[in-house]
């Protein structure tokens, strides 16, 4: 009140900034114009704040903000002192979306941000004796995300004992077990921690591990170009926007390509969309697309190509959409999860309960029995995001260690005059039957098994009747004879 210039709002997440605009116009404030500032937002939506306007602007923003634009006109920063950061969970396997406490240097920074052009305040909105028990910097992003793909590299550079390096700001030892599994489960490492050929393709790609072995994997279902194109939109921020005030007419217009069992094939369709209209910005802004994102994976989809040539992968293009799903699903495997109850999931590996799709999937509301997520996010409750839907007789193809088998007795088929054992295949864990399968069985055990039909008089062939016939003989010529014979 009674201040000039503009307002400069610091807050962690788009969660945060959605509650505090309400707040602010439920003021009914004369004269202002409040405007949101975050990562997710469309670039033309983010350069409002850079428009002329009578009266005050109110900027919200998160840490965006802080660093990456500078605002003219800003005279006044009020800071929450709050920060949202993934952390990495490696008994788990779960990143953390967490509010934390900024440290001191970004605080600083932030205040920085008032008076760039005239004089300015802060208003803080923790106490001093709190920013002074602050830690000067955020926590090391090595020291709070997972390590596969860095460990990964090193062993590409010939650094063999990661345990023992000398990392400048040296992760949990824990961090470097959990990496060193994911890249054995992967295929990455051996069981004796040396990289594997499969390991040196992937460390070629400029791709999160679980990624860049969905991209190999693709090599075996000849959907290279797919799975590229699918996997440049991964990794980064969503390509669909939901401006404030908008969000129907968003959702109306992302509903056209939603794909019920898989978000990847989603993305597929969202690129042959974009190309078929000649990667227009005008054509992602009218259909809720981020452009830039749209951009950046065409960028990254370019740069995918060249490294597979350089490393002699053949780029084969297919749409069948269990090419692709075997190919999504053999690199994102280590998360397999199982339907368990109340429209919540168990996690097949370690058994873990309690993951739920995310709203924004387009299996929301789908409920498959088996699914793969590209993200495990804890917020409100452990959501799953960018899902695949698997198919039960997928798991013995891409993952036979994630499976046990049940024998049944072997029997003669008369018709495939075959000697046949049928076998339940099992998720390890889990009294689930995958599949079944028919196996024609050779030797002893199938000769038992055919003499057993025999004489049980299940099977009717010419030369088993008249051998029964010869023995009927044989058996009353016995008996007339009193035994002599």
């Amino acid at each position: 009140q009674n201040k000039e210039g503009d307002i400069l709002i610091f807050m962690p997440g788009q969660e945060e900034i959605d509650k505090t605009i309400r707040e602010i116009e439920a003021l009914e404030l004369f004269g202002v114009t409040i405007l949101p500032l975050y990562g997710q937002m469309s670039s033309e939506d983010q350069d409002r704040i850079f428009e002329k306007i009578s009266g005050r602007k109110i900027i919200v923003a998160t840490n965006i903000a802080e660093t990456s634009v500078t605002v003219p006109g800003i005279r006044h920063v009020v800071d929450s002192g709050l920060i949202k950061q993934i952390e990495f969970d490696s008994s788990t396997g779960i990143e953390t979306l967490a509010a934390r406490p900024h440290a001191k240097s970004g605080c600083i920074q932030r205040a920085g941000r008032a008076g760039r052009l005239a004089p300015g305040e802060c208003w803080r909105l923790y106490t001093e004796e709190d920013f002074n028990n602050r830690q000067e910097f955020q926590t090391p992003e090595i020291q709070r995300s997972s390590l596969a793909h860095v460990v990964l590299m090193m062993k590409k550079i010939g650094i063999e004992d990661v345990r023992s390096f000398e990392f400048i700001d040296p992760p949990d030892a824990q961090m470097l077990e959990q990496a060193l599994d994911t890249l054995k489960t992967l295929g990455a490492l051996d069981e004796g921690e040396q990289i594997t050929e499969t390991g040196e393709t992937m460390a070629e790609l400029p791709l999160e591990p679980h990624i860049a072995r969905m991209v190999i994997e693709s090599e075996k279902h000849n959907c290279v170009e797919t799975i590229c194109t699918i996997v440049s939109f991964l990794g980064g921020r969503s390509v669909f926007v939901r401006p404030r005030g908008k969000e129907y007419e968003a959702d109306e217009a992302h509903y056209r390509f939603r794909v019920p069992e898989s978000d990847f094939l989603s993305l597929l369709k969202v690129w042959q969309e974009y190309e078929a209209n000649h990667y227009s910005n005008s054509w992602a802004r009218e259909n809720f697309l981020h452009s830039k994102v749209l951009n950046e994976a065409r960028q990254v989809r370019y740069q995918l190509f060249r490294a597979l040539r350089r490393n002699g992968i053949r780029v084969s293009e297919s749409e069948d959409p269990e090419a692709i799903g075997k190919s999504i699903a053999a690199g994102l495997i280590e998360n397999l999860m199982e339907y368990y109850s109340r429209h919540s999931y168990r996690r097949v590996k370690d058994n873990e309960t309690g993951f739920f799709i995310h709203p924004s999937s387009s299996t929301f509301g789908h409920f498959p029995k088996f699914f793969v997520p590209a993200e495990i996010v804890k917020t409100k409750k452990t959501y799953a995001r960018i899902i695949q839907e698997v198919k039960p007789e997928w798991i013995r193809e891409i993952a036979p260690q994630l499976t046990q088998e049940e024998a049944h007795q072997a029997y003669y088929d008369p018709e495939k005059d075959r000697v046949i054992r049928k076998i339940d295949i099992y998720l390890k864990g889990s009294y689930t039957v995958l599949t079944e399968e028919e196996r024609e069985l050779t030797g002893e055990e199938a000769v038992e098994a055919f003499a057993e039909a025999l004489a049980q008089g299940k099977i009717d062939l010419p030369f088993a009747k008249h051998n029964k016939e010869v023995i009927k003989t044989v058996n009353d010529l016995w008996r007339r004879a009193e035994g002599k014979l």
